[in-house]
């Protein structure tokens, strides 16, 4: 009888296994919140640049620079950037390239990749009304721009969990 209750338990336990690693992959798909194109845009503004992203609800974000193009890199948690046509977005003088994408399980990636330096004059995130990411960047000298590029520590991640 014992043997019987081994099989049992490991049969549970392969079923269990095989559920969570569905439950994995479908939350790889999956995104909480969704970019609204008709209240997105990307423009100029002054002598700088204006981003807003409308979104469905709000979700974690960070904002930070890159050399070597010149770039602005916002990363989001479980926003899907699907379908989207950046050149819809609208354009500025001061943004060469924008492009999107998954980065890792969970968190997605828009860049803009810059004419020049600049630094992130404004980075907010309305919650009340219809969710809004605005971010504002002015050009800055290329000591200045220097001294603020580079991934934040918050943007390291610790190494993602061994398979099972």
């Amino acid at each position: 009888m014992a043997g019987g209750w081994h099989k049992i338990l490991a049969v549970v336990a392969a079923a269990a296994v095989l559920l969570l690693s569905h439950a994995a992959s479908a939350q790889d798909l999956t995104a909480l919140a969704r970019l609204d194109r008709a209240r997105s845009t990307l423009r100029d503004a002054g002598d700088g640049v204006l981003l807003e992203l409308g979104i469905s609800q709000p979700v974690p974000y960070r904002v930070f620079l890159l050399d070597a193009p010149p770039r602005l890199v916002m990363d989001f948690s479980e926003l899907d950037f699907a379908g989207l046509d950046t050149a819809a977005l609208g354009t500025s003088r001061h943004v060469v390239a924008l492009r999107s994408g998954g980065i890792r399980r969970g968190w997605s990636r828009l860049v803009a990749e810059l004419t020049g330096p600049m630094r992130v004059s404004e980075a907010e995130q309305r919650t009340v009304g219809a969710p809004l990411v605005r971010v504002r960047l002015e050009p800055v000298s290329q000591a200045e721009f220097d001294s603020r590029v580079g991934a934040p520590e918050a943007a390291l991640w610790a190494p993602l969990p061994p398979a099972m």
